[in-house]
């Protein structure tokens, strides 16, 4: 009896011995690896990190745009400049839409995406011209865009625009008084609802001049509601028998009317 417990006790003791050491084992394992995935992990990282796989370049950005103003080899050539042969990770979305609308005043929109590994997308929307406008001083239309923007001269894409008289300088890259755009956009709102058509607008500091395909000319005040201004010219119109209109005054609280 006396010699079976004392081996099973040296057979305990020799299990338990190996446990230990298997352990042991385990835990050296552990404490050699973990050091060498992090060496292994840092040294891929910094291979990636300085090598040119992430890195932006004239063939990875993707430009998308409407309109015809933005020249695209100025754009693609401040792109170069300014964002190739940069880092995709390190290019901030909203930092490069800013420097964008800051040096390309056309650009009313962009949106910047980034597809992994090296390509930048750019998704431009441009402003769009309402209208031109000229004066007697110069030979040259400007475009107008929305909120009476004063850009550039008109360009062949955009010939086909109404062409306003505007008695006061023109300005490239400043802003048309906002009751002058807002007239211009609610008259022309206006004039397709009724059987006129509008030849030339003439704008001052003090009043618009439309003149008519009938020729007769209205006199508007900005400082009046335009609203309503084909309602009262339409209703003269069809009111007047055999006068011919020359002017119709709406100026005044009181329409005035002249005839030839």
């Amino acid at each position: 009896i006396r010699h079976i417990n004392h081996s099973k006790k040296y057979s305990q003791h020799k299990t338990n011995k190996r446990s230990f050491l298997q352990i042991k084992k385990m835990f050296s394992l552990k404490f050699i690896a973990l050091p060498l995935v992090i060496i292994i992990i840092t040294f891929i990282s910094f291979v990636f990190y300085n090598s040119d796989y992430f890195v932006v370049n004239d063939n990875t950005i993707i430009v998308n745009k409407t309109g015809f103003l933005i020249n695209e080899n100025d754009l693609k050539g401040f792109i170069k400049s300014n964002l190739s042969n940069t880092k995709l990770f390190n290019i901030n979305n909203t930092n490069a839409s800013n420097l964008l609308k800051e040096n390309f005043m056309y650009i009313k929109d962009i949106e910047v995406t980034k597809k992994y590994p090296n390509t930048l997308v750019l998704n431009i929307t441009e402003r769009k011209p309402i209208f031109a406008i000229y004066n007697n001083d110069i030979n040259e239309s400007y475009m107008v865009y929305e909120e009476g923007y004063i850009i550039s001269k008109i360009s062949k894409e955009y010939d086909f625009l109404f062409k306003v008289n505007y008695l006061d300088e023109i300005i490239e890259n400043t802003y048309i008084q906002n009751k002058i755009f807002d007239t211009y956009t609610n008259l022309m709102s206006q004039v397709d609802k009724f059987d006129l058509t509008i030849n030339k607008i003439t704008f001052t500091n003090q009043n618009s001049v439309v003149y008519l395909d009938n020729n007769i000319k209205v006199l508007i005040s900005y400082s009046k509601n335009v609203d309503n201004t084909f309602i009262i010219v339409d209703s003269i119109i069809k009111n007047t028998n055999e006068k011919i209109i020359d002017t119709i005054d709406l100026r005044f609280n009181k329409v005035i009317v002249s005839y030839l």
